[in-house]
């Protein structure tokens, strides 16, 4: 018998709802003083025009410092801004042959392979603690794009079996191949001075003096595997299991070897 299928999932996020400490608005709501008015600071008044910068500026005069993140929280929905996609392909493949009823051999592979890219965009006057990065004064950018594959095979030689009347055989012996690869790439403003134009957010944004910086990335590893189990059943009463696994990586140059033995 033969069986195979193949999954595609496309997912794209357009600034969702932030939780945890940066970028959460629920830190500006929970400490918003209640002798002030909210709609002083609502969506219509979150920013307000710097005539000596030519830019808008967030509107929020409550205290910010290093230990937690308070800002307007619409500025955080409408100035902090960030992007997210993803496409992923997930296809297995799985083949079995019967030399009898009670032996067969089966075959199975798996491939999850994917692409990604992020995006954020924070405008002048955000405030520095509540960025991954540092903030400059004209505000900070970060873009990243990767991708990866996860192959996983094994090939298992499977039997079970009436040895005679009183007993039974549950048997697998076979063989694991698990690969994962992952890269990906970014650039940053992770400098005091930011962007070269304010709220301006192309790559090529930056002091020349002061460029973005650049963060590549690489993974991959190979994990192989020998392996066999047994069950000996007697009256379907007693049941004696035994399994073996022998392992390699490629992260370590050593085998290992796990062992196991049970009586139930």
């Amino acid at each position: 018998t033969v069986d195979g299928s193949v999954n595609y999932i496309y997912q794209k996020q357009e600034n969702p709802p932030k939780a945890g400490l940066t970028f959460s608005p629920m830190f500006g709501l929970y400490q918003f003083p209640t002798d002030d008015n909210f709609a002083n600071y609502n969506k219509s008044n979150y920013e307000k025009w710097d005539a000596t910068r030519g830019i808008y500026a967030q509107n929020w005069p409550y205290e910010k410092n290093e230990f937690s993140s308070n800002q307007n929280p619409y500025w955080i929905a409408y100035r902090n801004l960030n992007e997210r996609s993803s496409n992923r392909y997930i296809s297995s493949f799985k083949a079995k042959y019967d030399f009898a009823k009670w032996i067969s051999l089966q075959v199975r592979t798996t491939l999850d392979a994917y692409n990604n890219r992020n995006q954020a965009e924070n405008y002048a006057t955000t405030d520095p603690v509540a960025q991954s990065t540092q903030q400059g004064i004209n505000g900070s950018y970060f873009t990243g794009q990767g991708y990866g594959t996860h192959l996983y095979s094994d090939a298992l030689l499977l039997i079970n079996t009436k040895v005679s009347h009183d007993f039974s055989l549950e048997a697998t012996l076979g063989v694991t191949d698990d690969r994962s690869y992952d890269y990906n790439t970014s650039l940053s403003s992770t400098n005091q001075y930011g962007l070269s134009l304010a709220n301006y957010f192309p790559a090529n944004n930056y002091d020349e003096t002061h460029p973005l910086a650049v963060g590549e990335h690489e993974y991959k590893s190979i994990d192989q595997a020998a392996l066999a189990t047994a069950t000996i059943g007697y009256k379907e009463t007693v049941f004696l299991s035994a399994t073996g696994r022998n392992e390699w990586a490629s992260t370590t140059p050593d085998s290992f070897f796990y062992p196991s033995v049970g009586l139930s």
